[in-house]
């Protein structure tokens, strides 16, 4: 299928859509739906149809195939492009703090909207989150480390880390863009938020999160306790009720398992 044209205004909604209708189509056995994917996807060009039955295919990788479609080449290139098109508003959010437990090596990075009480946890490696959790406590290491080296380099270069946005959740699964401006031109980097949340709070660049993750993922803290809140009507719909799987829920379940276990470096543990 050639590129197609977006219409003068897209609506990311509409896209999301076209995605879960071609992916529901897929797993119906569609053959125009199988071809979309062979055709888009090129690692999958070789494959029969009866291969790409059996891989049970994400709405991730039907998101690809859209944004390829229509001529990008990802989705979050596509999505990129359309929230710059539309004036998309994104939430400013600050790095609250990192949670740390040394038994299990697990780490998370928590952060906060400006406006209001919203928390978003995100799961990391250990390396960003210790690299993170250093800068919080404004420790200096006696070797320059990997995201101070990263912004340096970026400086010397005539750039500066602009922003990051935390822009999207696809299979469970966090996406972040990190803007790089060089003079009056600018590039958007597609990462993990963890390398694009320790790189910004190593230079100093401000954090964003797209209003549907925190719908999605948003938590909220007991003001006396400390503890995780349980989600509520305030954050949307029950996992059941969207359909999909709610990260706030998953991360409450093992804040409680993990009650009173966690070393907390940062705004709330200060």
């Amino acid at each position: 299928m050639p590129p197609s044209s977006l219409p003068a205004r897209p609506n990311l909604e509409h896209l999301r859509n076209q995605a879960k209708d071609l992916l529901k189509a897929y797993r119906s056995g569609q053959p125009s739906a199988i071809a979309r994917f062979r055709i888009s996807l090129p690692h999958y060009s070789r494959l029969t149809d009866d291969d790409l039955k059996r891989l049970s295919l994400s709405l991730g990788e039907a998101q690809r195939v859209v944004a390829a479609e229509y001529g990008f080449q990802s989705w979050l290139q596509m999505r990129s492009y359309v929230e710059r098109k539309d004036g998309f508003s994104m939430i400013e959010m600050t790095v609250d703090h990192v949670r740390i437990n040394y038994m299990s090596d697990l780490r998370v990075v928590v952060l906060k909207a400006k406006q209001d009480e919203r928390h978003l946890p995100i799961w990391i490696g250990r390396a960003e989150g210790d690299a993170i959790a250093i800068k919080l406590e404004g420790q200096e290491t006696p070797r320059p480390t990997t995201f101070p080296i990263v912004d340096r380099m970026i400086r010397d270069l005539g750039g500066e880390v602009e922003q990051v946005v935390v822009n999207d959740i696809v299979d469970d699964t966090f996406y972040a863009i990190l803007k790089v401006k060089n003079g009056e031109s600018a590039i958007d980097y597609d990462t993990r938020p963890s390398d694009a949340i320790a790189l910004a709070v190593h230079s100093g660049a401000p954090v964003f999160a797209a209003p549907e993750v925190l719908e999605k993922a948003g938590i909220k803290f007991d003001p006396e306790t400390g503890s995780v809140l349980p989600s509520n009507g305030a954050y949307g719909a029950s996992a059941e009720e969207k359909g999909e799987s709610h990260i706030s829920e998953a991360f409450l379940r093992i804040e409680r398992a993990m009650s009173g276990s966690w070393h907390i470096i940062g705004a709330t543990g200060a």
